[in-house]
């Protein structure tokens, strides 16, 4: 497996347990993933579609992929609570 794998695995293994930790103690019907926008709205989708549907199932909670326009809406709605979760790529694992 090439060190790029092991980190998109690595990467998919923390949302699934931070989403699994956060369900347990969050109320809500819905758990919000925010995905820094570094592609366009529509790859952002067909990129994290799947892990939605999977972590949806798996938690028993409807998860749902939040994008924003800009890296300053997601940091704004990040740091204000207004998501469960937030996702950012680092330019360091290319």
């Amino acid at each position: 497996m090439d060190s790029r794998m092991k980190q998109l695995t690595a990467v998919v293994l923390f949302i699934v347990i931070a989403t699994c930790s956060l369900v347990v103690s969050i109320a809500s019907a819905e758990v919000k993933f925010a995905i820094l926008p570094r592609l366009s709205t529509l790859d952002i989708y067909a990129m994290f579609k799947p892990l939605e549907e999977y972590l949806t199932r798996e938690v028993g909670e409807k998860v749902s992929i939040v994008t924003t326009k800009d890296f300053a809406t997601y940091k704004e709605m990040v740091t204000a609570g207004q998501v469960d979760l937030g996702f950012a790529k680092s330019a360091y694992l290319y």
